[in-house]
């Protein structure tokens, strides 16, 4: 099985939509992440890559 390109960091998601040059990308971030937390119950302060991470298929 090919292994995950993602990786927890100790990055916060806002700091890392933030670094996002392109103002379109970054708004589209923003609402991704918005409803990310909204499905999962998650709050942004989870960190870049945990939560796929912590939920990878088996």
């Amino acid at each position: 099985m090919a292994e995950s390109k993602t990786r927890p960091t100790g990055e916060s998601v806002a700091a890392f939509i933030e670094a996002i040059a392109d103002e379109t990308k970054r708004r589209d971030a923003h609402i991704l992440a918005e409803m990310m937390e909204r499905v999962t119950g998650v709050n942004g302060g989870v960190k870049v890559g945990h939560w796929a991470a912590q939920n990878q298929a088996t």
